[in-house]
C-alpha cells in the first residue's frame, strides 16, 4: 500500500477541512474499533427471532456497520504511516510503547493526524 501524502500541519487540504473535533472522533472510533476484536462482518449478531421492521435492517445497525467500515478505513490510513507518526498514534489512542529518543512525540503525533486527515478526506470521508 502506498504511503499517505499528507500536508504540513495547519495548512489547507483542498476545497474544504475536516475539523479537528470530527478527525477526533473519527480516531476515537478507530480506538474502540481497535478494542472490539474486529467482529466478523456477515454473522448475525443476534439469535434468528421475529422482526416487526419486516426484515429492514435497524439505523442503529446501519450506524454500526458504516462506523465499523469508517474505523477499518482509518487503520488502513494508519498503517501506510510512516514508522514514526503511526507509533505517535498507536502511543496516544492505544497506549502502545514506542520510543524514537530523536524525534519529537507531539510533532509526531501532529503530522500523523494531519495525515489522517488528508487520508479521510481522499476517501470521501468526512
Amino acid at each position: 500500500m502506498a504511503a499517505v501524502r499528507c500536508a504540513t500541519p495547519g495548512t489547507s487540504t483542498g476545497s474544504g477541512r475536516m475539523t479537528d473535533d470530527r478527525l477526533e472522533w473519527h480516531l476515537l472510533n478507530w480506538q474502540l474499533w481497535m478494542h472490539s476484536g474486529h467482529g466478523v462482518e456477515g454473522l448475525p449478531r443476534s439469535s434468528v427471532g421475529l422482526s416487526s421492521g419486516g426484515g429492514q435492517a435497524a439505523f442503529d445497525d446501519l450506524a454500526d456497520a458504516s462506523e465499523r467500515r469508517v474505523a477499518a478505513a482509518c487503520n488502513a490510513i494508519i498503517e501506510s504511516l510512516a514508522p514514526a507518526p503511526a507509533a505517535a498514534i498507536y502511543n496516544r489512542y492505544l497506549h502502545a510503547v514506542y520510543r524514537f529518543p530523536r524525534d519529537d512525540q507531539e510533532a509526531q503525533f501532529s503530522r500523523g493526524r494531519e495525515c489522517v486527515r488528508v487520508g479521510l478526506m481522499a476517501k470521501g470521508i468526512w
